[in-house]
């Protein structure tokens, strides 16, 4: 069930809310599935055991892993990579991020 939701992640980017929602229910009645939970039961803990993300954001983590592998593996095996596209979030945190190239 979830290869089946995971293939269409780009496709699933700027879905209405209904819609996810209707995918949500869906992830969750198989999270009650495999721990046999009744409906009135939280499904927030059969989630976190499985480690499940919620469908907004399984749909962001798919689309951010792809985005990485695009651009840090095509670019830097081509050797087409300049580094000055990644600048410090902050200087305390030692994160980075992807910026814009000014022209």
């Amino acid at each position: 069930m979830l290869s089946r939701l995971d293939y269409g992640n780009a496709v699933l980017v700027g879905l209405p809310a209904y819609l996810l929602r209707r995918l949500q229910s869906v992830l969750n009645a198989v999270a009650q599935l495999i721990y046999r939970m009744r409906s009135a039961d939280h499904i927030t803990d059969a989630l976190a055991c499985l480690h499940w993300l919620r469908v907004p954001e399984r749909i962001d983590y798919k689309v951010d892993v792809l985005t990485h592998k695009v651009v840090f593996y095509t670019e830097v095996r081509r050797g087409i990579w300049d580094h000055s596209f990644l600048l410090p979030i902050s200087p305390a945190d030692g994160h980075y991020a992807l910026v814009a190239p000014v022209v």
